[in-house]
């Protein structure tokens, strides 16, 4: 009788399997720290304005799946549009945000 288990649960880990490649997508993430420079109370409320289309922020287009997280003294940005997060990391950049990088 152990013979008709052992193929559903190989049947089942091949259906996860096709729904998990299915459903992943690369993830690129930023950190923007804070500085004495600028301000960085209001960016999170900015962010959250570009992720809904309120916002353009020079050459950054809608980023729909801007994911936004706020910590002690930096800000953590992440989204599957590598393009766009490349763009707003370098507007950040250029009004005196400090930032990890994109990775």
């Amino acid at each position: 009788m152990g013979k008709p288990s052992e193929k559903i649960v190989i049947m089942a880990k091949d259906v996860a399997q096709q729904w998990i490649r299915k459903r992943v997508t690369d993830e690129y993430r930023v950190k923007i720290y804070a500085t004495q420079t600028v301000d960085f109370q209001a960016l999170p409320g900015l962010l959250r304005s570009v992720r809904e289309g309120k916002v353009k922020l020079g050459s950054v287009t809608n980023i729909s799946d801007l994911g936004v997280d706020v910590g002690f003294d930096y800000i953590s940005i992440w989204s599957s549009d590598r393009e766009n997060l490349i763009l707003l990391k370098d507007w950040l950049e250029k009004r005196g945000f400090e930032t990890s990088g994109v990775w």
